[in-house]
């Protein structure tokens, strides 16, 4: 039972991922804007993960896959595809002969017993009751919301009727409650919307903006969407989409509703300041009370909501026709995604044997051919066949020393170390197998070789391919890594203008760095992260808080977009570690100039606090620390570093109107850049025109 039920969520959790990315890429491709528009779309996507779990088994199955039986033979290892590699081409769909050549030659393993497949289930078990814990917790944390939004209705005292003549033409039932300090619209069925007490003291204008926005919430039955969205979190509260997709359907809702709201006011300066000082008193009062429910609130939103209300006088409704074509588009996705799935059980007559599909599915190609008529299929070599292949590639080199034989022989070793892959397409079940013995003779000769080369482009390329190679695989060691660093760094020294061995190298650094801070951290309470790296020698000090202010301010930022107050003391504590790394990485600074990236850390210690300040709210500091930032040394970590620049808090900037400020910071990141400067220049260009630095974040 625990493997079928966890086999369902992580069905249904890939399926709905896919549903999602679908979903964004066309809202994105097709430049979608209407609020109600986008709405529909993500309330679909939520639907269809409530019900993905039985849609996927309702619907008719598409596909064959190989019998259970059948597909224990094969090793699959997670490689993925290598990128294009240095003086070297791409494997391209006509390579499938020579894929079926490395699938002839290919090892296989004998199916696991049943009795190893027991021992696993005690993992599914455990597995399984991890997830129901967490289920527990977040129904409850649900019902409990649910309780105190009822009783927010039912105890709220009524106002209405003669006594409040503003209030007269509303057409829902209207509470004041001293629990709340900003409107709120509760109810699943029955809506009611609640004010705070003090609204009789609002000016007519404030009181018309607010009763519009809320009469829209209670139109649209926006509480009940919020409670669906809840119960979809408390069902998949491990699946990172169930969160966004919550956050993403109350932004949509606020923004529709602002829209209702500013066609009643007409006025979008006044209704903006009516949202700021909702968030004010948010502020000031440490949130708004209620959990499940619809309205004014002072979230991490605002920004985004005021950029659209500012936005809506330059864009064009949607008609009804083109959202039903959206809503009936998005509904096809999530069924094509729902039934376009491999059959995982077939009935016994229709079994196919397995030694006729992999005989259809491999040819017999000599190792010669192979090397001559295919590119980059030399890492699918066998074993016993490898001698006799790096003799070929060795003399290909000699004949042609500036075509891409330097490149395949580098990724030939280390696809000798670290296993290669295998993907057949055109007939399907056997997607990857791997031929991989690190301890044989010829690993070792690779080894060998690699550790003596002198060439920049084959140190370069094996580097490159043990650094894609996943992490964890069979035969995997941390030697693996440990040599590719070193190629890596002996080709960039041996070639210091290849720009993407540096950027490689700067990647692999970076890495290495994270791991080190973590490690460091490993078992220490967040309250005590800044005694625990204090006791550090100050080279290593400097270094290591670099990166571990940027951890705490991913950690609060992640922790702030889920709106829970259970988390205000988490953020409160990140937030602060952020702030104190950060500050006394710049204390050291003007004492360590000469260690290796210290323009690095001091620039990851100004944007830290930039985006501290713009979470605070204070705009100003935030700008000048941009500023700061941008005025950081040249680093090698700055130079070929990939998205340094992709922080949200130039987003954030553009939003809040710094347009300027954030232009001037991209032309100096550009000036420090070397992998990244057309994309920081064209970034630059997008939001002098107006736009947000879409592709700054679409590449990151």
């Amino acid at each position: 039972m625990s493997d079928t039920v966890l086999n369902v969520l992580f069905d249904s959790s890939v399926r709905v991922a896919v549903v999602a990315t679908f979903v964004a890429t066309a809202l994105v491709v097709f430049r979608v804007r209407d609020s109600t528009t986008r709405h529909a779309a993500w309330m679909i996507v939520l639907v269809a993960m409530l019900l993905m779990p039985a849609l996927s088994r309702l619907v008719p199955n598409v596909g064959e896959a190989l019998p259970a039986a059948a597909r224990g033979i094969v090793t699959v290892p997670a490689m993925p595809s290598p990128t294009p590699q240095i003086g070297g081409s791409s494997q391209s769909p006509s390579n499938v002969p020579a894929r079926r050549t490395a699938l002839a030659n290919a090892s296989v393993e004998p199916e696991p017993a049943e009795s190893s497949r027991q021992e696993e289930r005690p993992w599914a078990a455990v597995a399984l009751g991890a997830y129901l814990a967490g289920a527990v917790v977040m129904l409850l944390r649900f019902g409990v919301g649910l309780w105190a939004a009822r009783w927010l209705a039912l105890g709220g005292r009524p106002v209405g009727g003669s006594t409040d003549r503003r209030l007269r033409a509303v057409p829902v039932a209207i509470r004041e409650s001293c629990q709340v300090t900003v409107p709120v619209t509760v109810g699943f069925f029955e809506m009611t919307i609640v004010l705070p007490s003090g609204w009789r003291r609002w000016s007519d204008s404030t009181l018309l903006a607010v009763l519009a926005h809320e009469e829209a919430h209670a139109a649209r039955r926006d509480p009940l969407v919020a409670g669906l969205a809840s119960l979809n979190l408390c069902l998949f509260w491990f699946h990172p989409l169930a969160w966004w997709l919550r956050r993403m359907l109350v932004l949509t809702a606020e923004q529709v509703c602002d829209e209702a709201a500013l066609r009643t006011v007409g006025a979008p300066r006044a209704y903006i300041d009516v949202l700021t000082s909702m968030a004010l008193a948010v502020r000031a009062h440490g949130g708004r009370y209620l959990w499940e429910g619809a309205g004014f609130n002072g979230s991490p939103l605002l920004a985004r909501r005021i950029a659209h209300i500012r936005s809506i006088g330059r864009r064009r409704a949607a008609s009804a026709s083109s959202r039903f074509a959206w809503v009936a588009c998005c509904c096809l996705i999530a069924i094509a995604v729902a039934t376009c799935r491999p059959a995982d059980e077939l009935t016994e007559g229709t079994r196919p044997e397995i030694e006729p599909l992999i005989e259809r599915t491999t040819a017999s190609w000599p190792v010669e051919s192979l090397i001559a008529r295919y590119p980059d299929t030399e890492v699918a070599v066998a074993q016993r066949d490898r001698p006799r292949a790096e003799e070929i590639l060795l003399q290909r080199r000699t004949e042609d020393p500036t075509g891409p034989w330097s490149a395949r022989l580098g990724r030939f070793y280390a696809a000798s170390l670290v296993g290669h892959y295998v993907r057949i397409t055109d007939e399907g079940p056997l997607r990857e197998i791997t031929d991989l013995d690190p301890d044989s003779s010829f690993a070792a000769h690779a080894r060998t070789r690699l550790a003596e080369s002198s060439d920049p482009v084959l140190l370069a390329a094996a580097g490159e391919y043990m650094l894609h190679a996943p992490r964890f695989r069979p035969g995997y060691s941390s030697q693996d890594d440990d040599l590719a660093k070193d190629c890596l760094e002996r080709a960039a020294r041996l070639d210091a203008a290849s720009v993407h061995t540096r950027t490689m190298l700067a990647a692999v650094v970076s890495r290495e760095r994270w791991l080190a801070t973590l490690a460091l951290l490993r078992g220490v309470g967040p309250a005590a992260h800044y005694d625990a790296l204090a006791a550090l020698p100050a080279a290593e000090r400097f270094e290591t808080m670099a990166q571990a202010a940027v951890d705490a301010l991913v950690a609060v930022s992640g922790a702030a977009r889920t709106n829970d107050r259970n988390m205000a003391r988490y953020i409160e504590v990140k937030a602060d570690n952020a702030r104190r790394f950060a500050q006394e990485v710049l204390a050291l600074s003007p004492r360590l100039p000469e260690v290796p990236d210290a323009g690095l850390f001091v620039y990851r210690a100004h944007m830290t606090l930039a985006s501290l300040e713009m979470l605070d709210g204070d705009t100003a500091g935030a700008v000048e620390s941009l500023r700061q930032a941008s005025l950081a040394p040249s680093a090698e970590g700055l130079a070929y570093g990939r998205g340094v620049a992709a922080w949200r808090v130039v987003r954030q900037l553009v939003e809040a109107g710094e347009q300027d400020a954030v232009v001037d910071f991209l032309h100096a990141m550009a000036d420090k850049s070397a992998v990244d400067r057309d994309l920081l220049l064209a970034a630059a260009e997008d939001v002098s025109s107006g736009q947000p630095p879409a592709r700054l974040f679409e590449r990151v």
